[in-house]
């Protein structure tokens, strides 16, 4: 999972506003999933998907309320 509720975003028309939702959610996942790709590549010279999805899903932090209906915990990019 991602943070996903009171995201600052762009506006259309220019400026900022405040959104909720799992669109606000998706992009955090996906340029975490890049940076982790990048790492990997960087370390071994090619990137396998499989290496990727198994990287993600073993570095989320779990969530100490235990709620499964939230996946496997929340996404973090590597440090």
């Amino acid at each position: 999972m991602a943070p996903g509720v009171d995201i600052v975003s762009a506006q259309r028309e220019g400026g900022l506003t405040t959104m909720t939702g799992t669109s606000m959610a998706t992009p955090h996942v996906a340029g975490v999933a890049a940076l982790w790709a990048q790492r990997l590549r960087d370390e071994n010279g090619r990137l396998v998907l499989r290496d990727l999805m198994l990287k993600l899903l073993n570095s989320v932090l779990p969530l100490e309320d235990g709620r499964p209906h939230v996946g496997y915990g929340l996404v973090r990019a590597p440090q």
